[in-house]
Protein backbone atom coordinates (compact mmCIF):
# COMPACT_ATOMS: atom_id res chain seq x y z
CA UNK A 1 0.00 0.00 0.00
CA UNK A 2 2.91 2.29 0.29
CA UNK A 3 3.53 2.32 -3.15
CA UNK A 4 -0.18 2.62 -4.40
CA UNK A 5 0.90 5.73 -6.11
CA UNK A 6 3.81 3.80 -8.48
CA UNK A 7 2.27 2.73 -11.85
CA UNK A 8 1.85 -1.08 -11.95
CA UNK A 9 3.94 -1.48 -15.72
CA UNK A 10 6.39 -1.20 -12.97
CA UNK A 11 6.44 -4.50 -11.69
CA UNK A 12 9.32 -5.12 -9.50
CA UNK A 13 8.95 -2.10 -7.54
CA UNK A 14 6.85 -4.40 -4.58
CA UNK A 15 9.89 -6.31 -4.66
CA UNK A 16 12.46 -3.86 -3.97
CA UNK A 17 10.11 -1.85 -1.85
CA UNK A 18 9.65 -5.00 0.44
CA UNK A 19 13.07 -5.76 0.50
CA UNK A 20 14.27 -1.63 1.16
CA UNK A 21 12.30 -1.52 4.36
CA UNK A 22 13.37 -5.15 6.12
CA UNK A 23 15.89 -4.71 9.12
CA UNK A 24 17.12 -8.31 9.24
CA UNK A 25 18.62 -10.31 6.67
CA UNK A 26 15.54 -11.34 5.04
CA UNK A 27 15.25 -13.99 0.81
CA UNK A 28 12.64 -12.79 -1.47
CA UNK A 29 11.94 -16.15 -3.36
CA UNK A 30 9.83 -15.63 -6.54
CA UNK A 31 5.84 -17.00 -6.83
CA UNK A 32 7.43 -19.47 -9.50
CA UNK A 33 10.79 -20.10 -7.55
CA UNK A 34 10.66 -23.72 -5.62
CA UNK A 35 13.06 -25.20 -3.26
CA UNK A 36 12.99 -28.97 -3.30
CA UNK A 37 16.08 -29.72 -1.73
CA UNK A 38 17.77 -28.85 1.56
CA UNK A 39 20.98 -28.09 -0.96
CA UNK A 40 18.93 -25.18 -1.62
CA UNK A 41 18.44 -23.53 2.27
CA UNK A 42 21.90 -24.87 2.96
CA UNK A 43 23.24 -22.74 0.07
CA UNK A 44 21.26 -19.63 1.76
CA UNK A 45 23.27 -19.74 4.74
CA UNK A 46 26.52 -19.23 3.76
CA UNK A 47 28.66 -15.70 3.70
CA UNK A 48 26.97 -12.72 1.17
CA UNK A 49 25.28 -9.43 1.15
CA UNK A 50 23.15 -9.82 -1.72
CA UNK A 51 22.22 -13.86 -2.73
CA UNK A 52 20.56 -13.78 -6.52
CA UNK A 53 19.34 -16.40 -8.58
CA UNK A 54 22.38 -16.96 -10.84
CA UNK A 55 24.21 -14.45 -14.00
CA UNK A 56 22.53 -13.97 -17.39
CA UNK A 57 25.31 -13.76 -19.50
CA UNK A 58 26.60 -15.36 -23.20
CA UNK A 59 23.86 -15.21 -26.06
CA UNK A 60 20.95 -14.81 -23.57
CA UNK A 61 22.57 -11.56 -22.14
CA UNK A 62 23.40 -10.32 -25.23
CA UNK A 63 20.40 -11.17 -27.38
CA UNK A 64 18.12 -9.96 -24.95
CA UNK A 65 19.42 -7.02 -22.42
CA UNK A 66 21.30 -4.68 -24.77
CA UNK A 67 18.28 -3.86 -26.65
CA UNK A 68 15.79 -3.16 -23.34
CA UNK A 69 18.88 -1.11 -22.03
CA UNK A 70 18.85 1.41 -25.41
CA UNK A 71 15.42 1.85 -24.92
CA UNK A 72 15.86 2.70 -21.41
CA UNK A 73 18.15 4.98 -22.38
CA UNK A 74 16.10 7.28 -24.67
CA UNK A 75 14.47 8.46 -21.27
CA UNK A 76 17.49 7.58 -19.12
CA UNK A 77 20.85 8.34 -18.79
CA UNK A 78 21.48 4.84 -17.70
CA UNK A 79 22.99 3.36 -20.84
CA UNK A 80 26.68 3.19 -20.29
CA UNK A 81 26.03 2.46 -16.89
CA UNK A 82 23.76 -0.72 -17.44
CA UNK A 83 25.94 -1.67 -20.02
CA UNK A 84 29.37 -1.57 -18.31
CA UNK A 85 29.01 -5.39 -17.81
CA UNK A 86 28.44 -8.36 -20.10
CA UNK A 87 26.10 -9.89 -17.71
CA UNK A 88 23.60 -9.50 -15.30
CA UNK A 89 21.96 -10.69 -12.24
CA UNK A 90 18.69 -12.79 -12.19
CA UNK A 91 16.56 -12.12 -8.94
CA UNK A 92 14.55 -14.98 -9.41
CA UNK A 93 15.45 -15.27 -5.27
CA UNK A 94 16.97 -12.06 -3.93
CA UNK A 95 18.64 -12.10 -0.30
CA UNK A 96 19.73 -8.70 1.34
CA UNK A 97 22.50 -8.43 4.08
CA UNK A 98 24.11 -5.43 3.20
CA UNK A 99 20.84 -2.97 3.80
CA UNK A 100 23.04 0.16 3.64
CA UNK A 101 23.89 -0.36 0.25
CA UNK A 102 20.51 -1.68 -0.50
CA UNK A 103 18.90 1.48 0.49
CA UNK A 104 21.04 3.21 -1.89
CA UNK A 105 20.25 0.58 -4.45
CA UNK A 106 16.78 1.34 -3.45
CA UNK A 107 16.87 5.57 -3.95
CA UNK A 108 18.37 4.79 -7.47
CA UNK A 109 15.59 2.22 -8.55
CA UNK A 110 12.71 4.25 -7.21
CA UNK A 111 14.33 8.11 -8.33
CA UNK A 112 14.62 5.94 -12.29
CA UNK A 113 10.86 4.72 -11.95
CA UNK A 114 9.85 8.37 -10.75
CA UNK A 115 12.01 10.11 -14.04
CA UNK A 116 9.88 7.82 -16.56
CA UNK A 117 6.81 8.52 -15.10
CA UNK A 118 6.98 11.92 -15.08
CA UNK A 119 7.87 11.79 -18.92
CA UNK A 120 4.77 9.38 -19.31
CA UNK A 121 6.64 7.06 -20.81
CA UNK A 122 5.19 3.65 -21.46
CA UNK A 123 7.00 -0.28 -21.65
CA UNK A 124 6.97 -1.37 -24.83
CA UNK A 125 4.83 -5.07 -24.59
CA UNK A 126 7.35 -6.74 -26.90
CA UNK A 127 10.36 -5.69 -24.23
CA UNK A 128 9.97 -5.39 -20.93
CA UNK A 129 12.04 -2.95 -19.09
CA UNK A 130 11.72 -4.18 -15.69
CA UNK A 131 14.22 -6.55 -16.08
CA UNK A 132 16.64 -4.14 -16.39
CA UNK A 133 15.35 -0.90 -14.26
CA UNK A 134 15.88 -4.14 -11.37
CA UNK A 135 18.37 -6.41 -12.56
CA UNK A 136 21.06 -4.43 -14.38
CA UNK A 137 21.16 -1.19 -11.69
CA UNK A 138 21.55 -4.02 -9.45
CA UNK A 139 24.29 -5.46 -11.17
CA UNK A 140 25.85 -2.19 -12.52
CA UNK A 141 25.71 -0.99 -8.09
CA UNK A 142 26.90 -4.31 -6.67
CA UNK A 143 30.00 -4.57 -9.02
CA UNK A 144 31.01 -0.70 -8.29
CA UNK A 145 30.70 -0.99 -4.60
CA UNK A 146 32.28 -4.00 -4.68
CA UNK A 147 29.37 -6.36 -2.91
CA UNK A 148 29.74 -9.88 -2.13
CA UNK A 149 27.20 -11.03 -4.59
CA UNK A 150 26.25 -15.09 -3.37
CA UNK A 151 24.82 -16.47 -6.38
CA UNK A 152 22.52 -20.10 -5.97
CA UNK A 153 23.64 -21.59 -9.31
CA UNK A 154 27.40 -19.85 -10.10
CA UNK A 155 29.01 -19.38 -13.62
CA UNK A 156 31.21 -22.32 -13.34
CA UNK A 157 28.28 -24.71 -12.78
CA UNK A 158 26.08 -23.20 -15.69
CA UNK A 159 28.99 -23.87 -17.83
CA UNK A 160 29.52 -27.80 -16.76
CA UNK A 161 26.91 -29.54 -16.10
CA UNK A 162 25.08 -26.59 -17.31
CA UNK A 163 22.06 -24.38 -15.54
CA UNK A 164 19.34 -26.82 -15.26
CA UNK A 165 21.35 -30.01 -15.02
CA UNK A 166 23.10 -28.00 -11.80
CA UNK A 167 19.50 -26.97 -10.56
CA UNK A 168 18.07 -29.84 -10.66
CA UNK A 169 21.12 -31.18 -8.74
CA UNK A 170 20.64 -28.64 -6.18
CA UNK A 171 16.66 -28.99 -6.06
CA UNK A 172 16.24 -25.60 -7.52
CA UNK A 173 13.16 -25.01 -9.65
CA UNK A 174 12.28 -22.10 -11.15
CA UNK A 175 9.61 -22.06 -13.57
CA UNK A 176 10.13 -19.28 -16.69
CA UNK A 177 7.46 -18.53 -19.10
CA UNK A 178 4.84 -21.26 -19.81
CA UNK A 179 6.92 -23.51 -18.18
CA UNK A 180 4.75 -23.12 -14.76
CA UNK A 181 1.87 -24.17 -16.60
CA UNK A 182 3.02 -27.38 -17.73
CA UNK A 183 0.88 -30.50 -16.28
CA UNK A 184 4.13 -32.57 -15.00
CA UNK A 185 5.43 -29.51 -12.81
CA UNK A 186 2.06 -28.65 -11.45
CA UNK A 187 1.42 -32.66 -10.35
CA UNK A 188 5.35 -32.58 -9.16
CA UNK A 189 4.67 -29.28 -6.51
CA UNK A 190 1.06 -29.83 -5.27
CA UNK A 191 1.99 -33.90 -4.41
CA UNK A 192 5.28 -32.05 -2.70
CA UNK A 193 3.09 -29.75 -1.30
CA UNK A 194 0.20 -32.04 -0.14
CA UNK A 195 2.91 -34.44 1.71
CA UNK A 196 5.09 -31.25 3.03
CA UNK A 197 1.99 -29.42 4.62
CA UNK A 198 -1.86 -30.70 4.08
CA UNK A 199 -2.96 -27.81 6.17
CA UNK A 200 -2.11 -25.08 3.13
CA UNK A 201 -2.56 -27.86 0.38
CA UNK A 202 -6.18 -27.59 1.83
CA UNK A 203 -6.89 -23.94 1.95
CA UNK A 204 -5.24 -23.31 -1.30
CA UNK A 205 -7.41 -26.46 -3.08
CA UNK A 206 -10.52 -24.78 -0.93
CA UNK A 207 -9.61 -20.97 -2.09
CA UNK A 208 -9.00 -22.75 -5.90
CA UNK A 209 -12.64 -24.37 -5.96
CA UNK A 210 -14.22 -20.97 -4.71
CA UNK A 211 -12.42 -18.72 -7.66
CA UNK A 212 -13.32 -20.92 -9.93
CA UNK A 213 -17.01 -21.51 -8.88
CA UNK A 214 -17.31 -17.35 -9.15
CA UNK A 215 -17.89 -16.79 -12.14
CA UNK A 216 -14.68 -14.41 -12.26
CA UNK A 217 -12.34 -16.32 -14.25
Amino acid sequence: NDIAHVDPQFWTAGKVYSLSVQTKPVLHIDGDVFFLDRMCYDACKTPWDIFVQSREMGEHYASTYPQVISDIGKFLDVESRFSRYNFTYNTGVFGVRDFEFFKRYAFEYFDNIYKLELQQVRIPTERDWNICLEQSLLTQMSQDYNIHVKEMINGREQESPGFFEAADEKGYAHFWGSTKYSPYWQRRIRTRLQKESPHVFASIQKKEAAFFSSGHL
